[in-house]
C-alpha cells in the first residue's frame, strides 16, 4: 500500500511538471488511486485531466467511476457518470454493480431501467448487478422480470446468472422459486449455488430444510467451504440443532480439512449456549486451540442472560475484565442487563 501511494505521489508531481499527460498515464493513476482508496489523489486527478481536455474520455470516464466506486463515493460516481458525454454499456454497468454493491438496490434498478429506456442493450455483466441489486422480498417483481428476459434471451445455461438467479430469490425469501431454479441447473458442483440454498434455507428459519440441503450437497460431490459451515452452525443455532451443529463443526476437519476458524467456535458457542448448555458452552471457549476473542466471552455472557445465569455471568466478567479489558464496556452492559433481569 505504501509503495503505491508513493507511485501515486510521483505520478501527481509528473503530472504537475509535463502540465498534460497522456491517457495511458492519467489510466494508471486512476487504477492506482482506486487501489489503495486515495481519493483525494484520486481526485486531483480527475480534475487535472479535465483542466486539459480529457473530460470527454469515455474510457478515462468509467475508470474514474471505478474508483470513486471502490473509495465508497457513489455521489461521485454518479456525478462523473452523468457528466459523460459518451457512455458505453461497460458505464452503465459500473454503476448499476456500484448501486448493487453499496447496497442501494433501487438505485442500481432505476438506472437499468433508465438504461433500457434509452436503447442500450444489457449484458451479462448488467444482469448480475440487477440480481445482486434485488435482495430484499420488495424487490422480488422487479428480480421476476429480470429473470424474465434472462429466459427470454435464452441464458439460463450461463452457470453465473443461474446462480444469482437462486441467491435473489433465496434473500427475497421466495425459497420455492430459487429451489425450482436449483434444481434445474444441470452442473450443481456451483458452490454459490449450494451456498445460496442453505443460506436462504437458515435465514428464514428452516433448519431442517439447511441441514438437508448440506447433506444432498455432500452427496453430490460438491465440496463446502468455511462460509458454508458457518451458516450451517448459524441455523443450527437459532433452532436448536445441537447435534447437527456439533456433526457439522466435527465433519469440517475430519472429512473436508477445513481447520475451523475463530468465527466458526464463536458459532458453536452461541449454538451450546442457547440450548442451555452453559457448562459445555464455557469449556469451549477455556480450551479452543488460540486465544478467544472478546466476541466468544461475550457471547457466552449472552448465553447467561438469555438463561439467567447470574453466579456464571459474575465470574465471566472477571474473565473476561482480566483477559480483554478493552471489551469490559461490553460485560458489564450485559451484566447489568442480567442483574434487572433478575
Amino acid at each position: 500500500m505504501r509503495r503505491t501511494l508513493l507511485s501515486i505521489k510521483d505520478g501527481l508531481e509528473r503530472l504537475e511538471t509535463i502540465q498534460v499527460g497522456g491517457s495511458s498515464l492519467y489510466a494508471s493513476l486512476i487504477q492506482c488511486c482506486g487501489a489503495a482508496k486515495a481519493i483525494e489523489e484520486g481526485r486531483r486527478v480527475h480534475r487535472h485531466l479535465l483542466r486539459y481536455g480529457y473530460g470527454g474520455n469515455t474510457f478515462l470516464g468509467n475508470l474514474l467511476i471505478q474508483m470513486y466506486r471502490q473509495c465508497g463515493s457513489m455521489e461521485e460516481a454518479r456525478s462523473t457518470f452523468d457528466s459523460m458525454a459518451k457512455k458505453d454499456v461497460v458505464s452503465w454497468n459500473a454503476m448499476v454493480s456500484g448501486y448493487s454493491q453499496a447496497g442501494q438496490g433501487r438505485e442500481a434498478l432505476d438506472l437499468y431501467q433508465r438504461m433500457d429506456s434509452e436503447g442500450v442493450e444489457p449484458n451479462r455483466v448488467t444482469l448480475l448487478g440487477v440480481l445482486g441489486a434485488c435482495g430484499n422480498s420488495q424487490l422480488l417483481a422487479e428480480g421476476r422480470s429480470v429473470h424474465s428476459r434472462i429466459r427470454s434471451s435464452r441464458r439460463e445455461s450461463d452457470l453465473s446468472l443461474e446462480a444469482a438467479l437462486v441467491t435473489m430469490y433465496a434473500r427475497c425469501g421466495s425459497l420455492q422459486e430459487a429451489e425450482k431454479v436449483f434444481d434445474g441447473i444441470s452442473r450443481k458442483n456451483n458452490l454459490v449455488s449450494w451456498t445460496a440454498m442453505i443460506v436462504g434455507f437458515a435465514k428464514h428459519g428452516h433448519a431442517e430444510e439447511a441441514m438437508e440441503m448440506y447433506r444432498r450437497m455432500e452427496l453430490d460431490g460438491a465440496e463446502p467451504d468455511d462460509v458454508t459451515f458457518i451458516t450451517i452452525l448459524v441455523a443450527c443455532s437459532h433452532s436448536g440443532l445441537i447435534s447437527s451443529g456439533h456433526e457439522c463443526f466435527t465433519s469440517m476437519a475430519a472429512e473436508w480439512e477445513i481447520a475451523p476458524r475463530m468465527d466458526h467456535f464463536v458459532c458453536l458457542v452461541d449454538l451450546l449456549g442457547r440450548a442451555g448448555w452453559l457448562d459445555q458452552a464455557q469449556e469451549l471457549v477455556e480450551t479452543m486451540p488460540f486465544e478467544p476473542e472478546p466476541l466468544a466471552w461475550t457471547t457466552l455472557l449472552g448465553a447467561c442472560k438469555i438463561h439467567h445465569d447470574f453466579d456464571r455471568a459474575r465470574v465471566l466478567e472477571e474473565l473476561v475484565l482480566e483477559r480483554t479489558p478493552q471489551e469490559c464496556g461490553s460485560s458489564h452492559v450485559l451484566l447489568s442487563n442480567i442483574y434487572v433481569e433478575s
